[in-house]
């Protein structure tokens, strides 16, 4: 008996649960900026990240006049919530947005910008959400995507409005990015928020595997019933 069991234990391994896989985070790309443009007169703040970690806050602002009597404020500012970040998991939400102004008679124009991107690689599939979506005004535009070269995109909003996705994502490297860029020479201002998760799916035994744990219980049912004969 007990080396039928031992044999039963042995068939049993294949189906455990396989490797969950695992995330390879390729790069992250971060910025905002803020313009003031006018009567020959330029002033500009900006913040970027490129590497990890991911900068939580990003802000940048704009100020002074572009005229004896007028100003102009721009802003641009990138908020990320991260909730798991690792081989195995990546949870993140952000916010962003712009905004600016014009005062005076005069001729000038404010312009806000923040971008971020996201480039991971996973080894076997993973299971995503996303959603997102925002508002601009004016001359604004905004997009959301994920993507990979092998695959193309499975998620994308766009100008206005809101979306979700959720689905299984292919081995292969892919992209998540979000854009958000706004100005005009009157007020303006633009928002975008989104978020992104991926994990591993759970594993179910390969058909072949659910076979040999079959064949070992009949087995194991087998060997009692022989026993009871012989007793």
């Amino acid at each position: 008996m007990k080396s039928c069991l031992a044999v039963f234990f042995v068939l049993l391994l294949p189906c455990q649960q396989a490797n969950a896989g695992l995330i390879s985070i390729g790069h992250v790309y971060q910025f905002v900026t803020a313009e003031v443009h006018g009567d020959g007169l330029y002033d500009q703040d900006s913040l970027e990240n490129s590497a990890l970690p991911i900068s939580t806050d990003l802000q940048a602002h704009a100020d002074g006049p572009i005229a004896p009597d007028g100003s102009a404020t721009a802003s641009s500012t990138q908020s990320v919530a991260i909730n798991e970040f690792s081989s195995t998991v990546i949870d993140l939400s952000a916010l962003m947005s712009t905004s600016g102004f014009v005062e005076g008679p005069v001729e000038g124009f404010t312009l806000g910008t923040s971008i971020f991107g996201l480039s991971f690689t996973i080894d076997t599939p993973f299971h995503y959400l996303i959603s997102g979506g925002g508002e601009v005004d004016g001359d604004g535009i905004f997009s959301i995507s994920l993507s990979s070269k092998a695959t193309g995109t499975v998620f994308e909003v766009a100008g206005r409005g809101a979306d979700e996705a959720e689905g299984l994502l292919s081995p292969g490297t892919w992209d998540v990015s979000a854009r958000l860029e706004n100005g005009g020479a009157v007020p303006h201002s633009g928002n975008v928020s989104f978020s992104f998760k991926i994990d591993a799916p759970a594993q179910v035994p390969e058909p072949s595997s659910v076979a040999l744990l079959l064949l070992g219980g009949f087995g194991l049912v087998g060997y009692g019933w022989r026993k009871r004969r012989q007793v």
